[in-house]
C-alpha cells in the first residue's frame, strides 16, 4: 500500500548499481579520448576520473604467477618493453613463494606480484591458490597484488558474466578490503581479446583505479551510480471503505 509507494519513491535515492565507464588508458590518449556522462556522477568523481592517468612506476620487477596459456610469457614481454624486469613463475614450480620472490628481490625492486592463473583455473583449487598467495605476500611485505580474469564482469549491455572467473573478484576485493598494504587491483580481460600491452601500461602506471575492466580496446572503470527506479504503472488509488 502506501508503504510500498513510499520506498519505491524512495528507492532512487537509496539503490545504485556498478556502472563501466571509459577512461583514458595512457598520458597520450587523453586527448580526443571520448566525453564521460556525467549527468549521475558527484563532482568527488569526476575530479578521481581527472586523476585517472599514474605517473610511470621506475623500472623494477614484476613476479608473474603463470597460466599455462603463455598469457604470463606476452605480458612479461610488454613489461620489458617499458624497462621493466619480471620472474615468470609456471604452475608446477615446487619451490614455495616466499623464496621465489626473495629471488626477485635481488633482481631489483620488487613492485609487485600479477597472478595470471585465473585466466585458465577457476576452481577451488584456484581460491586455494589465491588465499596461500595472500598469506606470503601479507607475512612477505610484497608492495602489490594485480589478479587478472576474462570475462568475470558485466561491463556492456547484454555481456553475461562468467561466474567462476567472478569469485576471483569476490575474494580479490575481500581481500583488498582486509589488507590495504596489497594495494590489490582487478584487471578483467575482454573475453574476446587479450590486450596485454594495455595491461602492461596500466601496471607500469597506476592510478586510482583498482576495478578495471577492458572491452573493444577500451579502458574501463567500476563506478557506482543511483539505480533509476521506473514509476508505479498504475497510479495510487485510496479506497474509502
Amino acid at each position: 500500500g502506501l508503504a510500498r509507494l513510499a520506498v519505491a519513491a524512495q528507492l532512487g535515492r537509496w539503490a545504485h548499481t556498478l556502472e563501466w565507464e571509459p577512461l583514458a588508458a595512457t598520458h597520450e590518449d587523453l586527448e580526443g579520448d571520448a566525453p564521460i556522462d556525467h549527468r549521475h556522477r558527484d563532482p568527488l568523481a569526476a575530479q578521481v576520473d581527472a586523476q585517472s592517468v599514474g605517473a610511470a612506476l621506475e623500472p623494477g620487477i614484476w613476479a608473474l604467477l603463470a597460466d599455462a596459456g603463455g598469457a604470463a610469457s606476452s605480458l612479461a614481454d610488454c613489461l620489458h618493453a617499458h624497462g621493466h624486469r619480471t620472474l615468470v613463475i609456471p604452475r608446477d614450480d615446487p619451490r614455495p613463494l616466499a623464496e621465489l620472490l626473495r629471488e626477485a628481490r635481488r633482481r631489483g625492486a620488487l613492485h609487485g606480484v600479477i597472478d595470471l592463473r585465473w585466466l585458465e583455473q577457476t576452481d577451488e583449487a584456484a581460491v586455494v591458490a589465491l588465499l596461500a598467495c595472500t598469506r606470503t605476500l601479507v607475512a612477505d611485505g610484497a608492495p602489490r597484488l594485480a589478479i587478472l580474469t576474462r570475462g568475470a564482469m558485466a561491463v556492456r549491455p547484454g555481456e553475461a558474466p562468467d561466474p567462476a572467473a567472478a569469485m576471483a573478484w569476490a575474494l580479490g576485493r575481500t581481500i583488498g578490503m582486509e589488507h590495504l598494504e596489497l594495494r590489490v587491483r582487478l584487471l578483467d580481460l575482454d573475453p574476446t581479446q587479450h590486450d596485454l600491452a594495455a595491461v602492461a601500461r596500466d601496471l607500469v602506471s597506476p592510478d586510482r583505479e583498482d576495478l578495471v575492466a577492458w572491452r573493444a580496446g577500451r579502458r574501463r572503470a567500476a563506478r557506482l551510480v543511483p539505480l533509476v527506479v521506473p514509476a508505479p504503472a498504475e497510479p495510487l488509488r485510496i479506497d474509502p471503505d
